[in-house]
């Protein structure tokens, strides 16, 4: 890998605030920087659907943006980026990483 892909990577990465695993519409694993009353609001979200996959947060441009990868319904996506983007760049910011 060179020097510049790696530099590339490691800033993308020094951005990213949160990952949060989902199995069977459960919140099974969260890491790095997310308020406490987000996870208990998605949690909501994903319940009682079949979600499954990686749900990451990462600061772009001064807001927070929220990435799926997996299985997951447009609408389904859609309440959880609603969830992420309610509260501002500087509450992820401020929790400590889990």
């Amino acid at each position: 890998m060179s020097l510049f892909a790696w530099l590339l990577f490691a800033i993308a990465r020094s951005r990213v605030l949160f990952a949060l695993t989902i199995r069977g519409g459960k919140i099974t694993r969260v890491k790095g920087r997310i308020p406490p009353v987000v996870v208990g609001e998605l949690e909501d979200v994903f319940r009682s659907t079949d979600t499954a996959g990686t749900l990451a947060g990462s600061s772009d441009q001064g807001r927070v943006r929220a990435d799926f990868s997996g299985k997951i319904r447009p609408e389904v996506l859609q309440r959880a980026r609603n969830v992420v983007g309610l509260y501002s760049l500087s509450r992820y910011q401020g929790q400590s990483p889990r």
